[in-house]
């Protein structure tokens, strides 16, 4: 005679993330803003581990949750706390994949440089005042970022391209790049650099650092002068995200084995 085998409880699938935070400084009110968030979106942390960075803080936080989660939302949703306390942030799957990745794409402006350059170049053009007040209103959602980046460059008409290029040699790189950078492509990596800013200063870092990938908007030039126009089609949030993603078909890479952090 067979025993009936006995009920067995079904469990929910539980998925696994990883949010990485570096910064030169985590502060105590941050990390409580952060889960405080993550508590309110019923996002379970099981582990909160350092890792070493030399000059910087960076933690490893291991998150479990019962239903999948869209990335790129809770990315938007941590994107003020980014802003707010200077520090930049990765949110990725914890599984096999994460363990071999072989693209990374990074931004560029407050991640693999210290600084916004278009505040620097607002300097240089004398329109601080002016381009602060256009990007306050595209980020209180008044104007779309292709339309405030129209309105910004037209205010950097004029700007001299040595007095540009002189500003871009003394750029401010956050600590640990070049390492970083140097261990990556020991390891085999593909690096990429994706921004919305423009390729003067993005083809710069792709020299500077031997980068594989460079992608930024193009200034139009004219008698060594910026004219206050940029060439071709903006590149702007949406086409950050899909550049990353041509580069992984380009070089027949699965997207699960590729990065981006912001």
């Amino acid at each position: 005679m067979i025993s009936p085998l006995p009920e067995m409880t079904i469990v929910s699938p539980v998925h696994r993330y990883i949010l990485t935070l570096l910064s030169q400084q985590l502060r105590t009110e941050f990390l409580t803003k952060l889960f405080r968030h993550l508590r309110e979106r019923q996002l379970h942390i099981t582990a909160v581990s350092p890792l070493d960075a030399e000059d910087l803080q960076v933690f490893e936080i291991k998150i479990h949750v019962d239903q999948s989660i869209d990335r790129q939302q809770l990315m938007q949703e941590l994107l003020e706390l980014k802003s707010e306390f200077q520090l930049d942030f990765s949110f990725q799957s914890d599984d096999l994949f994460r363990r071999n990745k072989r693209l990374i794409f990074l931004d560029a402006d407050m991640t693999f440089i210290q600084c916004e350059m278009i505040n620097d170049m607002s300097r240089l053009a004398g329109k601080e005042t002016e381009i602060a007040e256009i990007t306050n209103r595209a980020m209180d959602g008044e104007i779309n970022f292709k339309e405030a980046l129209r309105q910004v460059v037209a205010l950097l008409e004029g700007v001299r391209l040595s007095d540009l290029e002189h500003l871009i040699l003394n750029i401010s790189y956050t600590p640990g790049v070049e390492r970083l950078v140097y261990i990556l492509k020991t390891l085999g990596y593909q690096i990429g650099i994706v921004s919305d800013g423009f390729t003067r200063i993005i083809d710069h870092i792709k020299q500077r650092f031997d980068v594989d990938y460079a992608f930024a908007n193009t200034l139009e030039v004219k008698n060594g002068e910026l004219t206050g126009r940029i060439l071709g089609e903006i590149l702007d949030g949406h086409q950050k995200m899909c550049y990353p993603s041509g580069s992984c078909s380009q070089r027949k890479y699965s997207s699960r084995t590729s990065y981006c952090s912001r």
